[in-house]
């Protein structure tokens, strides 16, 4: 760096202008430079009048309470190292450059206190208890720096206005890779944090950016009010082998086969299926989002499963819950209105859930769902799932692909049902994938047939939404299979109308007639012996198979539910 000033040298060997870096200070004026030739000194340098710092290599700063402090404006302090200091560099003034700064073994390695327009770069900061702190400070910039090893945050930004952080590497902190508390209009861009005990969290902060980082465990967004959600700018992010989906005021979007993490902000209709949301800070994160569906995901080894702020009327279920620091948690508790069920006799897996298939309360025993120590989970004092899953699955859920055989050799009609929780779409979008003419379903509630013609538009085409407890008429005019992926029900119940039922078998395995409820006097069967036929067979005759559909006869006043497993 250029000085129109003087050059004054410091020696620890006593072959320079003074033995202390301090001493150089307090006799050179502003615009000096001042030259530290290589060895240990140990003292506070306090530099309080614009100057040029520069070392050789081998230099070496250890005080007692800072390595150095920076009160005056526009100076260079670079190519100097600071060991074993309560402050590695402190700056308090302002538009100054820190350039291959090196700190280790500090308590803080560099602090900027209530300054702006300051940079620190291309430097190395390890072993300390926080690596940088960004406290009360604007306009700073760090970039291309290394911090790691840091025993709390590697970079915390407290009460911060519109700092940037670009192309940095944080690894190896004891917490948070970068901690945002109450800090505005910052931009953390192209760093990469990992190996982090945690990953990076914004508190409290708005209108942040977040742009192409990678971010190892990923992002946790907490406020307790809306503008703490709903101003980022958080996209291109990468999350362990995954990504970072966020999404604010959108709805009616399907997001499967993801591995990363997931926040929603303002958002309804989403399905969020088949996802692994594993080993991140928040699996999932919903903040003023209410309607939307979760199920089938594996969220695994999170800091928190499930993440809600003021989200209600969501659904969860066949969802893995397992070893999260916190299963599920909720701001302030604002979000307890939400189902644990999928309304068919299926809950959740818990990994801590600690109750048994008994049959207790008059359930069914050794179906797969817990009957003990319901309800579950519990509150926790703000920290708890707060909704009631009544319905716990004893084991995991297993995703599954289901291959169902279409064919014509019988005028082209197949009696089939899905068999895997899918999730609520519309049929016609799940068989997009094949050729087919004609999809007919008898609903028994309202006593009627709907059917669906590809291409047809007039009202007597009906969409028909999927339920995995449906079965259905398709004709094809060739064989072709229909691939599905989903997750395998643990049980289903089946609410059986009085008279004909058309049905699907959705279960784990294929289901005897003896398991059928005792209102049914007659089941009938496709047995592809020509178009569109129908043989009725007394209960107790057939086994009903996973993948094919029913009809079958409730010959009661009332309808009944079919517990099926």
């Amino acid at each position: 760096m250029e000085t129109s000033g003087d050059v004054l040298i410091v020696d620890a060997g006593g072959e320079g202008d003074h033995l202390k870096i301090q001493e150089a200070v307090d006799k050179a004026e502003p615009g000096d430079e001042i030259q530290v030739l290589s060895g240990l000194y140990e003292e506070d340098v306090l530099i309080d009048k614009s100057l040029t710092l520069e070392g050789e290599e081998g230099v070496v700063i250890s005080g007692e309470s800072y390595g150095v402090k920076v009160e005056a404006d526009d100076c260079y302090i670079g190519n100097i190292s600071v060991e074993q200091s309560k402050v590695g560099i402190e700056v308090v003034g302002n538009s100054n450059s820190l350039n291959s700064i090196h700190v280790s073994e500090s308590g803080k390695g560099v602090v900027f206190f209530q300054s702006k327009s300051n940079s620190l770069m291309n430097s190395t900061i390890e072993n300390c208890s926080t690596g940088i702190l960004f406290y009360q400070d604007s306009s700073n910039l760090m970039k291309d720096c290394t911090v790691s090893g840091s025993e709390q945050q590697g970079i915390r930004v407290s009460g911060s206005q519109n700092s940037t952080f670009s192309g940095n590497f944080v690894s190896s902190s004891g917490y948070h890779s970068i901690y945002l508390s109450r800090s505005d209009d910052v931009s953390v861009l192209d760093n990469n944090f990992t190996d982090n005990e945690r990953g990076a969290y914004i508190f409290e902060s708005v209108r942040s950016r977040f742009v192409n980082n990678t971010l190892g465990d990923g992002l946790n967004l907490e406020s307790d009010v809306r503008e703490g959600w709903n101003t980022h700018e958080i996209y291109g992010n990468q999350v362990g082998d995954g990504s970072l989906e966020y999404y604010i005021d959108n709805s009616d979007v399907d997001l499967e086969f993801i591995s990363g993490q997931i926040i929603l902000v303002n958002c309804s209709g989403f399905s969020i299926r088949h996802n692994d949301l594993s080993n991140v800070e928040s699996g999932v994160t919903l903040a003023s989002s209410s309607n939307n569906t979760i199920y089938g995901n594996d969220l695994r080894k999170n800091y928190r499963g499930v993440d809600m702020f003021n989200s209600e009327n969501n659904t969860f279920h066949h969802n893995n819950f397992v070893n999260n620091t916190f299963q599920v948690h909720s701001v302030d508790g604002s979000s307890k209105d939400n189902s644990w069920s999928d309304g068919l006799g299926n809950g959740n897996h818990w990994s801590d859930y600690g109750g048994d298939d008994d049959g207790s309360g008059g359930r069914t025993a050794e179906d797969g769902v817990g009957d003990t120590e319901i309800p579950h989970p519990s509150d926790d004092n703000g920290y708890g799932y707060h909704g009631l899953d009544s319905e716990p699955l004893m084991d995991e859920v297993v995703k599954s692909n289901n291959v169902i055989e279409l064919n014509n050799d019988s005028g082209g009609w197949n009696f089939v049902s899905f068999g895997i929780e899918m999730g609520e779409v519309e049929l016609d979008e799940l068989l997009s994938t094949v050729d087919y003419e004609k999809v007919m379903y008898y609903s028994s509630e309202d006593d009627r047939w709907l059917s669906f013609v590809p291409g047809r538009e007039d009202h007597f085409n009906e969409p028909i939404t999927l339920e995995r407890s449906m079965g259905f008429w398709v004709n094809v005019q060739e064989q072709q299979e229909l691939n599905l992926t989903g997750v395998v029900p643990t049980r289903t119940l089946v609410e059986l109308e009085p008279g004909w039922n058309m049905v699907g078998i959705a279960a784990m395995n294929d289901v005897s007639e003896s398991e059928l409820p005792s209102e049914v006097d007659a089941v009938g069967i496709y047995n592809g012996s020509r178009e569109y036929f129908i043989e009725y067979i007394e209960p107790g005759e057939v086994i009903l198979k996973r993948g094919s559909g029913y009809w079958i006869h409730n010959s009661g006043d009332d309808s009944v539910m079919w517990n099926v497993h």
